[in-house]
């Protein structure tokens, strides 16, 4: 049982006289380790290809492989073709078996001993230790940037006889080199072999589009002809562009000699938001009529805008929508729904949506975001938001609840963004709760996750100091508790009674009336909820001078969110409390008030407006004449800029046929057509360019590869403090060359930038730049810097920086938009 293996350790002690003298000896000891192999070639299989050199794209061929030393075992074989620019990128080894099972194993042990202790150190010296290597210096330098196609291939448990298999690969449009890697094993042996070949036309051809462009962007698109081989040709390419990006081909007749490279210019121009196809079809000597093709986006320069109107039919009463409803916004992009209630109506529709199409992803995101999935997903499905069946829900779901166990910390609680991040109470409780509900409807959950997820809120239960935002978190946390059947009733009931009066919000009080009903405890959990929906009530209704935030209280609340979280959680306990429907009506009428929701407030809403609707039935409003589409206590119409044009053109009429009125809502989401301008809601922020000198840049003046300091600057005023999330869209035509300014290696160059922040969160997106930092009362001002390159030559949409409270979305900055060319070098 000696593996690959073993190390040998020796010890070599030298004494002295201790007298000290310049002659006499010197104490002194050395350790050394030296790794002894056993001979593993009777365990070794050799693979050899008899590949060629040289490999024509666009065909299947047949890889031979040779596998030595089988001796008539059952052989299994994969082969893997890889891109060898992609494999390069991360310096990936190529699979070796032999290594993995009998290579050279780290030293796993630690040598203590006292022998320091007894020598003398009036003569001797500590040596420095020599070990090491400068393996990882190689990477001091940035990639080049380069536009690919990645090429990964595989073929599994391949049929070996006689030794030999062909291996089967359909080579895609590349031209480039493949690494060949193939693995082979019997049950007592192991091989590999790895193998470079070319795949190369004789005319090679390729193109460099931008990765994204904006509507209104001009770009410059490279095509590249090479004859590598062949004698003189005549090439007469062609190209086109599909939907929202059109081409100017003014490509002509190209004279290409033996070995010749030569580039021609498209320019590329962005109608509107959608998706292209753009293709270059040419007819070659030797190959006939090849076909290059490059998706491209066209992206909104902002974010998309929501946009909420309620309404109150009459019985008998019409609305006329027509295309005017979408006239603020791009075609490609805009939904609206349209919503009928006998009840006061949350807009469960629009939630849906809004939730639905949130691009950003920490911990409480992520878990409201899925929220529709897990909440409403007979709807979200019926919504057409992506899903097409249950199956893909599922993924979903599942997608949802590994991102959130991957931000679990080591002791069992979640972090915000990473699981490096310390552990929030609060936001742990609100992962429990969503990882429960999950499992009880039938999801795979971690069994060891909940373990210690529950066990950190039982730890924190049992150490907390009752200060006044703790028993925010405490309350939440016996709420979760209750809900995993893991709550103390005893411990429960304690602190309601003896703690209830001093909570800062009613839906603490909720959250305690909760865990005790499902606890048992039903006469206590009804005074609890009754209270709590009382004073939800009684509340002011919801705005920016009542709106908690995270820094006070830690539970991303705002009293619009509590007010929600307060019905459902009452209408879930099952106890039956006759203000509910009151507040139901207080709640709609704040949320048609709020300009913008957070995450917490819509999946609270969606949430309660579940839990309200649960014995009702649909409600009969017909669309143009027909009978629109039943939801849960209401009927509802979903538009389509672009699908529906035809009938919005001629207009949609919406009828009551009910005996009473009906609440209803229009929610419209797109991308506006008109830039929006600088706004200060609580929130400054700027952006400045330099150079790596220090030199402001000329909008108009930038060369392709020039490298760019984007400086952003921020100023967070009070009404505004806690989590706030920076965005700032990239102009088309530029990359981010590295997403932290702090650890990039350019940093020494840059010591004229003073006053960096470091955000708690950064995220590098092909057309953005995202950091989250903690706006405070003694850090209300930041600096984020990040480094951008020039590669695409252009005229491109420059969108103004955006920032927001990401729990007080009314609290949001932005900065100027504008315009930045790139010319050729």
């Amino acid at each position: 049982a000696w593996g690959g293996g073993a190390y040998a350790i020796v010890h070599v002690f030298r004494g002295g006289d201790g007298s000290g003298g310049g002659d006499a000896p010197i104490p002194g000891r050395a350790i050394g380790a030296v790794w002894a192999p056993i001979d593993a070639s009777a365990r070794v299989l050799t693979l050899n290809f008899d590949a060629p050199e040289r490999l024509r794209p666009r065909q299947k061929v047949e890889i031979p492989l040779q596998i030595d030393g089988a001796a008539g075992d059952f052989v299994a074989v994969t082969l893997a073709a890889v891109d060898e620019g992609v494999l390069q990128l991360t310096d990936f080894a190529s699979p070796d078996p032999v290594d993995y099972f009998f290579g050279k194993r780290r030293l796993g042990v630690d040598i203590r001993d006292a022998y320091g202790q007894l020598l003398s150190d009036r003569v001797s010296q500590i040596l420095n230790l020599r070990q090491g290597g400068d393996a990882a210096g190689k990477h001091a330098a940035g990639l080049p940037h380069r536009w690919i196609k990645p090429v990964a291939l595989f073929q599994g448990f391949l049929k070996v006889e006689k030794g030999r298999v062909r291996v089967p690969l359909e080579l895609p449009e590349f031209n480039g080199s493949l690494r060949l890697m193939a693995v082979a094993a019997t049950s007592g042996k192991v091989g590999s072999v790895a193998k470079r070949v070319l795949v190369r036309d004789d005319i090679v051809l390729s193109g460099s589009p931008p990765r994204f462009l904006s509507p209104g962007d001009r770009a410059e698109m490279t095509l590249t002809f090479h004859a590598l081989e062949g004698g003189a040709v005549k090439l007469a390419p062609k190209m086109t562009a599909s939907d929202a990006v059109s081409a100017e081909p003014t490509l002509g007749e190209i004279a290409l000699q033996p070995g010749q490279r030569l580039t021609r210019k498209v320019v590329l121009r962005a109608n509107e938001p959608g998706s292209s196809l753009l293709v270059m079809e040419v007819d070659t000597p030797k190959d006939g009529k090849r076909r290059l093709e490059w998706p491209l986006t066209v992206r909104p320069s902002g974010p998309l805008m929501t946009q909420s109107e309620p309404i109150t039919l009459a019985n008998g009463a019409d609305l006329r929508l027509d295309a005017r409803l979408f006239a603020n916004f791009y075609a490609a992009d805009a939904r609206a729904t349209v919503a009928f209630s006998a009840l006061p109506n949350f807009d469960l529709p629009g939630l849906i949506s809004q939730l639905d199409r949130y691009p950003y992803g920490c911990v409480e995101q992520t878990i409201s975001t899925a929220a529709p999935w897990l909440y409403a997903g007979d709807l979200a499905r019926t919504l057409g938001l992506g899903l097409a069946d249950a199956d893909a829900q599922k993924l979903r779901i599942e997608k949802a609840i590994g991102q959130v166990l991957a931000r679990q910390t080591f002791d069992g609680g979640f972090g915000l963004w990473s699981s490096n991040q310390q552990s929030d109470v609060w936001l742990t409780a609100y992962a429990l709760d969503f990882l429960l509900e999950a499992q009880k409807q039938g999801y795979a959950v971690d069994k060891f996750a909940l373990e210690r997820a529950r066990d950190k809120l039982q730890n924190y239960l049992q150490g907390a100091e009752f200060a006044g935002p703790d028993l925010h978190r405490k309350a939440f946390a016996f709420a979760a508790l209750a809900r995993a059947n893991a709550v103390e009733r005893g411990a429960a009931r304690a602190f309601a009674d003896g703690y209830a009066e001093k909570f800062p919000s009613p839906l603490a009080k909720a959250q305690m009336g909760y865990a005790l009903a499902l606890a048992g405890d039903g006469a206590r959990a009804q005074r609890l909820l009754t209270e709590a929906v009382d004073q939800a009530r009684a509340a002011p209704a919801s705005g920016p001078n009542n709106r908690r935030l995270r820094w006070e209280s830690g539970d991303y609340g705002t009293m619009l969110r509590d007010k929600a979280a307060i019905l459902a959680l009452a209408l879930d306990s099952g106890l039956t409390l006759n203000e509910a429907p009151q507040l139901a009506q207080a709640i709609a009428a704040d949320k048609a008030r709020a300009r913008y929701l957070s995450t917490q407030e819509q999946a609270w809403l969606l949430r309660a407006a579940q839990a309200l609707v649960k014995s009702q039935g649909p409600v009969m409003v017909t669309a143009d004449g027909a009978q629109m589409l039943p939801i849960p206590a209401g009927a509802m119409a979903y538009l389509r800029a672009d699908a529906d044009a035809r009938n919005l053109a001629q207009g949609v009429s919406f009828s009551n046929k009910e005996a009473r009125p009906v609440q209803g809502i229009i929610t419209t989401i797109g991308a506006p057509r008109a830039p929006q301008p600088a706004e200060n809601a609580g929130i400054s922020i700027q952006r400045n360019l330099w150079t790596m000198n220090g030199e402001a840049v000329d909008l108009a003046s930038i060369r392709q590869n020039d490298l760019i300091v984007v400086d952003l600057t921020m100023s967070v005023a009070p009404e505004a403090f806690g989590n706030v999330l920076v965005v700032d869209y990239l102009p088309a035509g530029f990359e981010i060359e590295n997403p932290r300014f702090g650890q990039s290696s350019a940093a020494a160059q840059l010591a004229w930038l003073e006053n960096l922040s470091e955000p708690d969160h950064v995220d590098l997106r092909d057309d953005r730049f995202i950091a989250s930092v903690d706006a405070q009362s003694w850090r209300s001002r930041f600096r984020l810097v990040y480094l951008a390159r020039a590669v695409t030559p252009g005229d491109y949409v420059l969108p103004g920086a955006f920032a927001e409270n990401m729990y007080l979305p009314n609290a949001f900055g932005r900065g100027d938009a504008g315009r930045v060319q790139i010319s050729q070098r």
